[in-house]
């Protein structure tokens, strides 16, 4: 697996999403790229006053580097306006947990799930997203 982050722009349940599948490491080089995309697509695919949900798909996670955290908190509160509901994909007990830890320390409600197909099933029974 690459050492990058996907980020892929996605319309689900009427909204807009943007879906990061991250790799086994994630290290700062890779974190910073992702956050320019990431500001890119919000740029380019939001209004004002838009939000876009998030997925964080982490199943193929199993650690990152404390600056790549330390950038991803700020970025998440630099756009705090913009982001509507966030959701972590991933088995790993290690990175829910530090998605937790991150939610409280950004002020976001993060959700989990152990698989996409929890995620699709989360939202239709509890119409999350909606």
């Amino acid at each position: 697996m690459e050492h990058q982050v996907s980020i892929n722009l996605a319309t689900l349940y009427g909204k807009k999403w943007l879906w990061f599948v991250f790799p086994a490491m994630l290290e700062e080089a890779s974190a910073i790229e992702a956050v320019q995309h990431w500001k890119e697509h919000f740029n380019q695919s939001l209004k004002p006053g838009d939000k876009a949900n998030l997925i964080f798909d982490c199943s193929h996670m199993k650690n990152y580097d404390t600056a790549s955290r330390q950038l991803w908190q700020r970025t998440m509160v630099e756009h705090r306006a913009n982001i509507g509901d966030i959701w972590i994909i991933s088995q790993n007990r290690l990175i829910l947990t530090a998605a937790k830890t991150m939610g409280l320390l950004t002020g976001f409600k993060i959700k989990v799930a152990l698989s996409e197909e929890a995620m699709f099933d989360l939202i239709e029974r509890n119409k999350v997203a909606a």
